[in-house]
């Protein structure tokens, strides 16, 4: 594999193994900073505020999956590697990948399919199975243009519809109950108009026409509602300041919103400077500011180590 060719980087270390995920492909123009991330001249950035490493790689059109670690590699086997190998099936036409704690999601020609642990219906295709190659999720053959994966379940956006699976113990599915699905179900209220999806470890969150909506556990402020009230279906998050985003991102207990303007909001846990704040107060209960509009990031755009060089908006 050419290191110069990576585009994305999607990784899982929290208490359930590690496991690290890219994909690579062609070159794109400019793009504009991205919540939980950065993404200038055609480099994206990708800011893990307490995970070990942030990497800068300079292409960002999925083509490949490659997959390496301790958990689920998709090829076939249950053999861990040391470095990346091909995932089965995913040579070509991939867009988009995500990673739960034992389980991998990834799009292939606007398709989802799943690969790894599914004792509680993480894959999404009708099983409690396990596989170590991908499965095509149920119904979410076409037309998918996010995904996300949270510790046990999936989310992904169809039509502009959100649909999520997998384990529901605290409301990440968004149905109104907390009844696991093996199959993807409907997010209530999130028929049409979603442009965007990501998932904590137990919470989802969304972008409907340009505003940001979250479900699931709340012990530490992951909805950013103010309370620390699990809720089982979607509520808006401060309309007033939450107002023509464009992307959402989640870090475990952390949640992220990108504005047009290029401001950055987040909030929830906080305890290892997670937010960017600038302090280790925690939790954040409602949306802060940690990049304000036209802000330029310090330092420069160049991989470090983020556990012993901290990175502040």
């Amino acid at each position: 594999m050419d290191c110069s060719e990576i585009i994305g980087v999607n990784q899982e270390n929290r208490n359930m193994g590690s496991t690290t995920k890219i994909i690579i492909g062609a070159r794109v123009p400019n793009r504009k900073r991205m919540a939980a991330g950065l993404q200038r001249g055609g480099v994206l950035m990708t800011i893990w505020f307490t995970a070990a490493t942030m990497l800068a790689v300079p292409y960002a059109r999925a083509d490949v999956v490659y997959d390496w670690g301790s958990g689920e590699l998709g090829n076939g086997t249950t053999t861990n590697s040391s470095s990346p190998i091909a995932v089965s099936s995913l040579s070509s036409g991939v867009t988009a990948i995500a990673a739960g704690a034992l389980h991998s999601l990834a799009v292939q020609n606007g398709g989802v399919w799943a690969w790894g642990y599914n004792d509680v219906g993480q894959l999404g295709n009708g099983t409690t199975t396990n596989s170590s190659t991908p499965v095509a999720v149920s119904g979410l053959s076409s037309g998918v243009t996010a995904i996300a994966a949270g510790k046990f379940n999936g989310l992904a956006v169809q039509n502009g519809a959100a649909l999520a699976w997998g384990y529901n113990g605290n409301g990440q599915l968004g149905n109104g109950t907390m009844n696991s699905s093996n199959t993807p179900i409907a997010v209530s209220g999130l028929s049409s108009g979603v442009t965007a999806i990501a998932a904590g470890k137990f919470n989802g969150l969304a972008v409907q026409n340009g505003q940001v909506w979250a479900w699931g556990f709340n012990n530490d402020g992951n909805l950013g509602d103010g309370t620390k009230t699990d809720h089982l279906t979607p509520e808006q998050i401060d309309p007033t300041d939450l107002k023509n985003i464009i992307a959402v991102a989640a870090e475990y207990n952390s949640s992220y919103a990108l504005s047009s303007d290029g401001s950055i909001w987040d909030w929830g846990y906080n305890a290892d400077g997670e937010l960017g704040l600038g302090n280790t107060t925690s939790p954040y209960l409602t949306p802060r500011t940690c990049c304000p509009p036209a802000a330029t990031p310090s330092p420069p755009l160049t991989p470090m180590l983020l556990a012993t060089t901290p990175w502040q908006c």
